[in-house]
């Protein structure tokens, strides 16, 4: 992840919802980058080739339902933030989206203001886990005693040595 430059990717079968999320985004990330997609699977082929910050689902998808994709993707090991952005605004929806690993559940349209301050504390959760995961593979490096650099870490030594 860039702090600098924010990747979220939208799926929904309405195009213009990436759009109306990059336009609504732009002021408080000026660098925001949004790609959309149509579609479950079409996202996962996506998330195969890429990585993205943020992944901002509809319920009502063309091949499968938002939760579905969103079940799917933590199957696969996806630990991406999930914010289920719908005009669903049932309970019972509510809770499947989070019985299957989606972070937010958001009507639409809901409140702007509401909107960002979900978007940049799910981006703030995704720098916090990038950061907890670079500091345990360098711990790991570290300590890993066919890591090839010197205990005080002032040079490379020989694997083979």
């Amino acid at each position: 992840m860039s702090a600098s430059q924010p990747k979220i990717l939208c799926i929904d079968s309405d195009q213009t919802t990436g759009e109306w999320i990059e336009n609504q985004l732009r002021p408080i990330h000026p660098t925001i980058s949004v790609t959309s997609v149509e579609g479950g699977r079409r996202a996962l082929k996506v998330l195969y080739r890429d990585a993205f910050d943020l992944c901002v689902i509809d319920y009502a998808l063309p091949d499968m339902t938002g939760v579905q994709l969103c079940y799917l993707m933590r199957q696969i090991g996806y630990t991406v933030p999930i914010m289920i952005f719908t005009a669903m605004n049932r309970l019972i929806d509510r809770e499947k989206a989070a019985a299957a690993g989606a972070n937010e559940f958001l009507s639409k349209p809901d409140d702007l203001d509401i909107f960002c301050f979900a978007v940049k504390r799910l981006l703030g959760k995704r720098r916090a886990i990038y950061a907890h995961n670079e500091t345990i593979s360098t711990l790991t490096r570290s300590h890993d005693p066919n890591y090839p650099i010197d205990q005080d870490h002032s040079q490379f030594r020989s694997i083979n040595s």
